[in-house]
């Protein structure tokens, strides 16, 4: 049971379900306005439209940023680069920006909704924290996905020793005393 426990396989499906349990936590944090705004202007069946429009387009932001930020960090960089002209990069650093802002709006929205009480404060520090996890755990997770050959090699070579010390041990027993030492 350790053993599986301590995988690296075990670490990024850990951090990749973290990602979606952010993402689901801003997407909850999201209906409430959209659902709030459908009730100040009086569409009849559209807070739930409204609230369910709003959650859906923060949890795909916030899973564009979570799972795909560096990599679109990288193909902009580039491209940028390419072109000459930072505008790209400049614009990628503003949806960054925004859907932070957005992130903590949503939460900030909550705490309005639950009339400045504790429990709103709560989760506004849990929206917060929530933040500044989801973009260090997007790192961590592109890191650990996206291994260096050297640290990947490396990784084979004591899982290859490993594997053959345990298989040595198991025909401990049937070896001669010359043969063990």
């Amino acid at each position: 049971m350790l053993r599986f426990l301590h995988n690296r396989h075990v670490a990024k499906y850990a951090l990749a379900a973290a990602g979606l349990m952010i993402t689901a936590y801003f997407a909850w944090n999201a209906y409430p306005i959209g659902a709030y705004s459908a009730e100040q202007f009086g569409t009849p069946g559209g807070p739930a439209a409204l609230g369910t429009i709003a959650a859906l387009v923060m949890g795909v932001l916030v899973f564009i940023l979570f799972f795909g930020k560096e990599y679109l960090r990288e193909d902009i960089k580039e491209y940028s680069r390419l072109r000459n002209d930072p505008r790209f990069i400049n614009a990628f650093k503003w949806f960054s920006w925004i859907v932070l802002a957005l992130e903590f709006c949503s939460v900030a929205f909550r705490w309005y909704l639950l009339h400045y009480s504790r429990l709103g404060f709560v989760l506004l520090a849990i929206g917060i924290v929530g933040i500044a996890m989801s973009y260090i755990l997007g790192l961590v997770l592109h890191a650990v996905v996206n291994r260096p050959p050297s640290v990947a090699a490396a990784h084979l070579r004591e899982e290859a020793a490993r594997q053959a010390f345990g298989d040595a041990e198991k025909h401990l027993p049937e070896l001669s005393v010359g043969q063990m030492r």
